[in-house]
């Protein structure tokens, strides 16, 4: 006998019969077919796991980076999955608490998108020589917020390969997971063009930036991007106070945030 079962009240579904075609629903979406049915896959386990390619039964879900348990929301805006949560390697939380303290993580190209060894900083940007000139430049900093994830200066973000007070090299390393890197200013413009002026489904947060060891311009969210905008510059996707994106161009030295791309 052939037929269809669904159940759209509950999380998972057991079904088994003899012969003939059957098609398994979990909530409402098919997760899984016998006989020619068509099948999703669900967005879900690790991060450096994640392909972005399968045949995916949402648009977002949540993963989890191997390095120590912290769970991100990722979202498919403009043909490119993004993370819609702040980074937050290097802070001593997991699961969906990011942590207030600085823990220093010990990076390898296993699971971070770094060509070779690299610790988190325990140096912070609450400093102020850390998040600002000249002390900024040469000193990987970092500051963990149980509210809003981590804020990374620029050596920080880049995994410690763009230094120096003087540097136009784009970013090709940086504290992101294996398969994810920090987006180019391409791809902030894309998004921008995407969803710039209704942009709730990159879950912006306006939790400001470090400059001389304080956070300022708390009514903006602002991410890092790999691009160079001059030796002492790099272009950052900016969450303004009229809730809308835009990009701009800051000094390395400040501490932003981080949301990786998948490659």
């Amino acid at each position: 006998t052939a037929g269809t079962f669904g159940n759209t009240s509950s999380a998972s579904t057991t079904f088994t019969m003899g012969k003939g075609a059957a098609t398994i629903y979990a909530n409402g979406t098919s997760s899984g077919s016998s006989g020619g049915g068509s099948s999703c896959t669900s967005v879900s386990g690790y991060v450096q796991s994640f392909t972005g390619t399968a045949s995916y039964c949402s648009t977002s879900g949540t993963l989890t980076d191997r390095r120590d348990d912290q769970k991100y929301t990722v979202r498919k805006i403009n043909g490119k999955w993004w993370m819609t949560r702040n980074l937050a390697i290097g802070c001593n939380g997991s699961g969906t608490s990011y942590g207030s303290s600085v823990s220093s993580k010990s990076l390898t190209s296993t699971y971070s998108n770094v060509s070779s060894s690299w610790s988190t900083p325990m140096a912070l940007l609450s400093t102020p020589a850390n998040s600002d000139s000249p002390g900024g430049f040469t000193t990987a900093a970092m500051q963990c917020s149980s509210t809003y994830g981590a804020w990374y200066n620029y050596k920080a973000a880049t995994a410690g390969t763009i230094s120096g007070s003087s540097n136009t090299t784009n970013a090709t390393y940086d504290i992101c997971p294996k398969r994810w890197r920090l987006f180019t200013s391409s791809e902030s413009d894309g998004l921008i063009s995407a969803i710039g002026s209704s942009p709730s489904n990159f879950k912006p947060v306006a939790g400001g930036h470090y400059v001389g060891g304080a956070t300022m311009s708390n009514k903006y969210g602002l991410w890092w991007s790999s691009t160079s905008y001059s030796g002492t510059y790099r272009i950052r996707l900016t969450y303004t106070p009229s809730k809308t994106l835009e990009s701009g161009a800051y000094d390395r030295y400040n501490g932003s945030f981080v949301r990786c791309i998948h490659t």
